[in-house]
């Protein structure tokens, strides 16, 4: 029995720093897209408040929401 947990403790995944990271990516990403999506619906000042109480970066708000709306531009 022992030496059966002990197994199943070595079969169990580390995860490390970086899968970390990019699991905090994901989920970041994840925000930004609904931001866009909301820019889209409620405009520009409610998805950078989206983007805010969700720890988005400031730069990050601005280069998204922007780089949109010039790509919009151009069409």
């Amino acid at each position: 029995m022992e030496r059966h947990m002990k197994q199943s403790e070595e079969k169990k995944r580390t995860v490390l720093p970086e899968e970390d990271n990019r699991r905090s990516d994901w989920k970041q990403f994840d925000i930004v897209e609904r931001g866009i999506e909301m820019d889209i619906d409620h405009g520009y000042s409610s998805a950078a408040r989206f983007m805010e109480k969700h720890d988005i970066a400031p730069e990050i708000i601005e280069r998204v929401l922007r780089r949109r709306r010039d790509r919009r531009a151009r069409c």
